[in-house]
């Protein structure tokens, strides 16, 4: 049981309560932490996106027209197509 014990204690994370409040303020702390690391991947992310779009200037533009035309319902930009559908 021992063994068991040390080896989950080595592959995971794993804290120890003695009440249900402390393992409340232990299930609440984690989940903070799971958000600021996922929160953290996405703005590595939007980094990521702000640097291509500086390194290619001219692909972002075609992106910016593509997604005028389409438009955020799917439907065609009335502009882009001269006024008509």
């Amino acid at each position: 049981m021992n063994a068991l014990k040390d080896r989950l204690c080595a592959e995971n994370i794993v804290n120890f309560f003695k009440s249900p409040v402390d393992l409340r303020g232990l299930v609440v702390n984690s989940l903070a932490h799971f958000r600021y690391k996922r929160d953290e991947e996405k703005l590595k992310d939007a980094d990521r996106l702000i640097q291509f779009i500086g390194e290619y200037g001219e692909m972002s533009e075609l992106l910016k027209r593509s997604l005028k035309m389409v438009g955020p319902s799917g439907s065609p930009d009335p502009e882009a197509t001269g006024g008509k559908e």
